[in-house]
């Protein structure tokens, strides 16, 4: 065992540096921009939502369960300008024979006189090869002792890009209970992010994916168009707002520029709750199935830590 008084005192500072290194190599872009608004947080909100999944078959509904997962948003902001959104979500194994799919998404923008001047993201997701009804099924009863996991991390600034996508594996004890802990854990065997070619707004940094949402709703527009980039890779959001009895809904569809093949999601907002947090929102990840997430104060979920206040390395 090394102990203290076997270094002298340029091998201890040398220790002390190449720690210190690297600590700093394993700070994620988004735990970067984060940072930057380190010391208080101006706001903070958080809410729990429980899962009903929907299985269909063509078009069909044949059978609902509610409560099959759970899922948990927070966001924060600090009186510098800087605001992150965590969200994570997942199913709920003992209620579905132990079927077990998980994800985490950690966002951080910084902005500057109301412009943002970078952005970061790193998300996460257990791999999902099903792509139809019976491969589903068969899914259930093929379950291992580890899972693949898919993560995707990035930076924006204005005109530039960088990005690192990486696969993984991981035990399948493992459960979105376990999203943030398994986030610090993952973080040591990440690839550093490469430059992208892709030429960004020059004016501005795009922003991630759960921040443009959020600023589609604050705007309101009964239309809207907006940018977003994920994996370095820009993608377009296309929104449209109605009033509903319950509240405010935007029905969004989202396509990578440059084509015309359209993923569209449901998100229902009180519009008298400043936090931007929906009350419900709804997709389908599948063709056969259908998920909504609906606001429940009581429903279980990790808890998060801040991103904003932490000590920065």
């Amino acid at each position: 065992m090394l102990e203290f008084r076997d270094l002298s005192r340029r091998g201890l500072f040398q220790l002390l540096a190449a720690s210190a290194l690297g600590r700093a190599a394993n700070l994620l872009e988004v735990e970067r921009v984060a940072g930057r608004g380190a010391g208080s947080v101006a706001a903070s909100n958080v809410r729990r939502y429980r899962v009903r999944a929907t299985i269909t078959l063509l078009g069909v509904p044949l059978f609902t369960k509610d409560n099959v997962g759970g899922a948990c948003a927070m966001i924060e902001r600090s009186p510098s300008g800087v605001s992150t959104i965590q969200f994570v979500s997942g199913s709920w194994p003992e209620r579905l024979k132990g079927f077990n799919r998980f994800g985490m998404v950690q966002e951080a923008v910084r902005e500057e006189g109301g412009t943002a001047v970078e952005s970061a993201y790193v998300s996460f997701m257990t791999s999902s090869a099903e792509k139809n009804f019976d491969q589903a099924k068969k899914s259930f009863s093929e379950r291992g002792a580890s899972q693949a996991i898919s993560i995707a991390h990035g930076r924006t600034r204005p005109a530039s890009y960088a990005a690192a996508l990486d696969h993984l594996v991981v035990s399948s004890k493992y459960t979105w209970l376990d999203c943030p802990r398994l986030m610090a854990e993952m973080k040591e065997r990440l690839s550093p992010v490469q430059e992208s070619g892709a030429a960004g707004n020059p004016s501005s940094a795009d922003l991630p994916f759960l921040h443009s949402v959020r600023a589609a709703f604050a705007a309101q527009d009964p239309s809207g168009e907006w940018l977003f980039v994920h994996n370095a890779k820009l993608y377009r959001l296309r929104t449209k707002m109605s009033r509903v009895p319950e509240g405010l809904q935007m029905i969004a569809k989202i396509a990578e520029r440059g084509t015309n093949q359209e993923s569209e999601f449901r998100v229902l907002y009180d519009p008298a709750d400043g936090s931007g947090l929906p009350l419900r929102f709804e997709f389908r990840p599948k063709s056969f199935l259908h998920l909504v997430f609906e606001q429940d104060p009581a429903a279980d979920g990790p808890s998060f830590s801040s991103l904003i206040a932490q000590e920065q390395a």
